[in-house]
């Protein structure tokens, strides 16, 4: 008989409610935050876990805020800050990485944030609540979820929460932080010349077994061509040999960087 739960300790599930077409499910982990898991409202299946159930945020700190703030600290005089973030979700990415840039007391308009989530309702639920929109129409434990996760962030790196939230609104009203569908190899930077591609790149997808889509040789290969600049800092919570094989001929050197909360490797690579 199919199992109706998500395969989580009950004492995990913060709460279900539905957002657009998504059945949602949201799950405490190890550490107090949130991660989260859905299906299409009628499916049987759920998605895996957004996040380690050991910690979405001390996994977020662990695995791609050390990439943020290495590529973050070089940059000079009036450059601008590009990064790319591929699975948007919850959000923890996009929002540590402004909050960093505040924290350098970067201008929004040299900080330039591109992500990627399949899922729109994601995409729409983040804009409604940092870009200054009525959110009453979200559901309270969503809601709940983006207060808490900014809560976390503005702590860790010591800023207030009405100019964190000033801040990304900023990005989003201006284009600086543009939120976009799944990656499918398309170029979304015609013209860019490389040396203004991304100085940093999260892969923070879902793994191979739920998005194999993500992880073939053939996308691998056009989100390292398109997605990396000359100078870029590569992170992702997974260590596939396709992935590393691909950033080595593509001339990045791989630092052998442990995994998070028992993982046996990440992978952390830097092309300089």
């Amino acid at each position: 008989m199919q199992n109706d739960e998500p395969l989580q300790a009950p004492k995990s599930i913060r709460a279900r409610f539905t957002l657009d077409d998504l059945e949602c499910c949201l799950i405490e982990t190890a550490d107090g935050s949130d991660s989260l898991l859905y299906r299409t409202i009628g499916a049987t299946e759920w998605t895996e876990p957004m996040h380690s159930s050991k910690g979405a945020w001390s996994e977020t700190l662990f695995v791609y805020e050390p990439a943020l703030r290495e590529s973050l600290g070089q940059i000079k005089n009036d450059e601008t800050w590009c990064v790319a973030s591929i699975g948007l979700g919850l959000g923890y990415n996009e929002l540590i990485c402004a909050a960093l840039a505040i924290k350098a007391n970067l201008p929004s308009r040299q900080l330039k944030l591109t992500s990627f989530e399949s899922q729109m309702a994601f995409r729409n639920s983040f804009v409604e609540v940092f870009g200054h929109h009525h959110s009453q129409n979200l559901p309270q434990p969503l809601l709940n979820a983006y207060e808490r996760a900014t809560a976390l962030i503005c702590d860790f790196v010591g800023i207030s929460n009405k100019n964190f939230r000033t801040y990304v609104s900023e990005l989003l009203t201006h284009n600086s932080l543009e939120l976009h569908g799944a990656f499918k190899g398309v170029n979304i930077f015609p013209g860019t010349h490389f040396n203004n591609l991304p100085n940093c790149v999260l892969f923070d997808a879902f793994s191979p077994e739920s998005s194999p889509d993500l992880w073939t040789p053939d996308i691998l290969m056009q989100l390292v061509d398109s997605l990396c600049g000359k100078s870029c800092i590569f992170a992702s919570y997974a260590s596939r040999t396709v992935l590393k094989k691909i950033l080595k001929e593509r001339g990045f050197t791989l630092e052998k960087s442990p995994g998070f909360a028992g993982k046996r490797e990440r992978t952390y690579a830097r092309r300089l």
